[in-house]
């Protein structure tokens, strides 16, 4: 197999890495389309490998990993193999294995900067600071040839040096315009200093290139903390065409309620139901009932409010809407009960805290309401922006 370094390109997919990285990607142009294709009964290294990469292009990190497996069952020296095997370990969060394989990498061949920037990387993860500091500062000492400024660059990211990496991709970005990727990474530096419109035109020109789901997603979303819903709305529906995932689904049916278009809204729930991952659930069941009380239908609400609390009692997010449920219908003991069982279930303080504010703020107890926002807004300042929207608490926000 080809000898390759594959750069560390979280959140994008794996034909992005593919090209930014000098990989063969001729050599993946004969196989079919989608997951499904034939995998032969006998093959080499270097046609698992790359049939590896195909699976990962298409972001089916599992099977990618299996069949990678099998590459490096033929050929299990390979330091490249190693490194290909951590890294979609690590795309899964798979910690422990993308270690394994990265630190197996590193022992046959220890100059792989790749695999030592991603080990970095994924020891940061595991709250490991000093061991990911001194990779990194190894990545800065070795850093040479013709990859080395944007590993540079990366290693000032996981370092925190932000500024210094945003300068570092400007100047790289004039030298080559057309390296998509290092507009990726300079957009990352830009969240991390609050600079999301920058950050937004850097997704754009990646974005222009390579088409991806979770890109348009992450756009949608940055789109959406600049109060550009229209954009967000228009994101989240480019993401849909390419990959539909339930969870990104729910992201644009809870904008569409915000939005008051609620023939959409019914659309996307319509398609929703049902879902069968657990989490998911919740955030279905959530929006459900919030449609409904949004509708005034307070017994439909609370009809599919108990079966959800029936089947999973242990969702606090389910307590507090249960809460709000029982606020509105003037109940107002109840409510304090369903706000106690959601922190009984370690649910957001900050949103526990609002709701108790909405509660007292209702029962005209405006002091207590203003102690409540003050903590919600001290935990989580950004609530500021939905509790404008609230005319029990906007008086207070004054």
């Amino acid at each position: 197999m080809r000898k390759t370094k594959w750069f560390f390109l979280w959140g994008l997919s794996a034909l992005l890495l593919a090209v930014v990285t000098g990989l063969t990607v001729v050599m993946l142009r004969w196989l079919p389309a989608g997951p499904g294709f034939a995998v032969p009964a006998r093959a080499d290294a270097e046609t698992y490998a790359n049939l590896a990469l195909k699976l990962a292009a298409q972001r089916y990190w599992s099977e990618a990993e299996q069949l990678n497996q099998e590459a490096l069952a033929l050929q299990p020296y390979h330091p490249t193999l190693h490194y290909n095997q951590g890294w979609l370990a690590a795309r899964q969060g798979n910690w422990s294995a993308a270690l394994n394989h990265f630190d197996r990498a590193l022992a046959l061949e220890p100059t792989h900067r790749s695999a030592r920037l991603n080990r970095a990387w994924v020891y940061q993860q595991l709250g490991q600071a000093e061991a990911a500091r001194t990779d990194l500062q190894w990545c800065q000492k070795h850093a040479e040839g013709d990859d080395s400024p944007l590993e540079r660059a990366r290693s000032q990211q996981m370092l925190g040096e932000h500024a210094a990496a945003i300068t570092a991709l400007t100047a790289l970005i004039a030298a080559q315009p057309e390296q998509f990727d290092v507009y990726y990474w300079r957009s990352r530096s830009f969240l991390a200093q609050n600079q999301p419109a920058e950050a937004i035109a850097d997704l754009g020109h990646v974005l222009e290139h390579y088409p991806d789901p979770a890109l348009y997603a992450e756009r949608a979303r940055l789109y959406l903390k600049q109060s550009e819903p229209s954009a967000a709305v228009a994101d989240f529906e480019r993401s849909l065409v390419l990959k539909d995932l339930p969870e990104v689904r729910l992201e644009l049916a809870r904008l569409y309620l915000s939005l008051g278009q609620t023939e959409r809204l019914q659309q996307h729930l319509q398609v929703l139901d049902p879902v069968q991952d657990t989490v998911l659930q919740v955030d279905y069941t959530l929006l459900q009932v919030e449609t409904l009380l949004k509708q005034g239908d307070l017994q439909a609400a609370a009809k599919a409010l108990a079966q959800a609390l029936e089947q999973m009692p242990d969702q606090g997010g389910l307590w507090l809407l249960q809460a709000r449920l029982q606020r509105q219908k003037r109940q107002y003991a109840a409510a304090e009960q369903a706000i106690q069982k959601a922190a009984e279930r370690g649910y957001r303080a900050s949103r526990i805290a609002a709701e108790r504010a909405l509660l007292a703020a209702q029962r005209g107890q405006r002091e207590a309401a203003r102690a409540y926002l003050r903590e919600a807004l001290k935990t989580e300042p950004a609530l500021k922006k939905d509790f404008q929207g609230e005319r029990l608490l906007k008086s207070l926000l004054d």
